[in-house]
């Protein structure tokens, strides 16, 4: 099988896996449908292949480095999906690609040269984007077959193609107010870094402080009261005879009385 169209079908399915294994495939045109997923590595199995249509889908995701692996491709058409991100770099490698449409997606960043300089790229529309900054000079911009600035009004620097003048002083202004956002963005880390570093080392001195004043206290009792031989307790208990005292609370309290008293001496 060299060729297959499957369009205009509604088919609501993700691509399925076994059409990436036809390597001998030359056309293959899925456009029209409610296909969904992402571009899978497996595409670049399809060498052979000299048109892929997949517009006016669903698909999604990045645009998969291995359609750079497509070598062969002429049209290339993922037009009208939800595909994201940078478009890929690896599309600078399709050195036979002459119809590239990437419009209706939701694709950032800039055009790469690598892309602009392809030597047989003659009708390349990025329209309807979210795409930004300066057109790379080359030779799909030197011709009017790249449609004007629709979508992409962010880009500027073609205006032979009737796209705007990059204005330099608003890109030095940008790269001064990240460049001061950055500087604040650093001083309140390093502020709180240090106010961080200021509360550990109070916590730690704090601690060591009641340490501290907790075994001053303990030895500070040890110090007001006087040490109290056993003989001496004795003695002046009668061997701790009770006969002698009227009620035995006035033996508990003689012998408190005995632990203070000044006069008692080791």
């Amino acid at each position: 099988m060299q060729r297959l169209s499957l369009s205009s079908n509604q088919l609501s399915s993700t691509v399925p896996m076994s059409l990436w294994n036809l390597r001998n495939i030359i056309e293959l045109n899925l456009s029209n449908s409610v296909l969904y997923g992402q571009l899978p590595p497996r595409v670049q199995n399809l060498k052979a292949l000299d048109v892929l249509g997949l517009s006016v889908n669903k698909l999604s995701g990045n645009l998969s480095n291995a359609l750079g692996q497509l070598v062969m491709i002429t049209h290339l058409d993922l037009s009208s999906n939800s595909f994201q991100g940078e478009i890929s770099q690896s599309l600078g490698s399709l050195v036979n690609v002459k119809y590239l449409n990437l419009s209706n997606n939701f694709l950032l960043g800039s055009i790469s040269k690598s892309v602009g300089n392809l030597p047989l790229l003659s009708n390349l529309d990025p329209s309807f984007n979210k795409l930004e900054g300066e057109i790379p000079e080359g030779r799909v911009f030197t011709n009017h077959n790249i449609p004007s600035s629709e979508g992409n009004i962010a880009l500027c620097g073609a205006p032979q193609l009737d796209f705007p003048l990059c204005d330099t002083n608003v890109e030095i202004s940008t790269s001064r107010r990240k460049l001061h956002i950055l500087k604040y963005i650093l001083a309140v880390v390093a502020f709180v870094i240090v106010l961080a570093s200021l509360c550990l080392v109070l916590v730690l001195c704090r601690r060591r402080t009641v340490k501290e004043n907790i075994v001053h206290t303990d030895f500070q009792g040890l110090d007001d009261r006087r040490l109290v031989a056993y003989d001496e307790l004795v003695h002046a208990t009668d061997n701790f005879n009770q006969t002698n005292l009227k009620e035995r609370e006035a033996l508990a309290q003689f012998t408190e009385d005995v632990l203070t008293m000044d006069w008692l001496q080791q």
